[in-house]
């Protein structure tokens, strides 16, 4: 069955079968890509750093869906900020290649 996003007259998006599929995608991604930062930044940083990077991941996604949320902007807006999430994390927290 396919699924098509229509606006409702409260301005709440449905998503679409494609938008679920990639917002499943950037959820795994996201979640990898946060494994590995903190993996990256052991090799470098204190243990109250690595807990001020796990305290700062819980904040982001609870301030990810309160925004989208805000925004009833649904996977769309979801997907768009995961995406400048992960891409966040992989400048922050490198691989240092030790």
């Amino acid at each position: 069955m396919l699924r098509i996003a229509i606006i409702l007259g409260m301005g709440l998006a449905i998503p679409t079968f494609a938008q679920e599929t990639e917002l499943k995608a950037v959820e795994a991604e996201i979640n990898d890509t946060y494994i590995q930062a903190v993996t990256n930044a052991r090799r470098a940083r204190t243990p109250e750093e690595i807990e001020n990077i796990r305290d700062s991941e819980a904040k982001w996604r609870a301030y990810r869906n309160a925004e989208c949320k805000a925004e009833n902007g649904g996977d769309a807006c979801l997907i768009r900020l995961t995406k400048q999430r992960i891409a966040a994390l992989k400048a922050l927290y490198p691989a240092t290649g030790r």
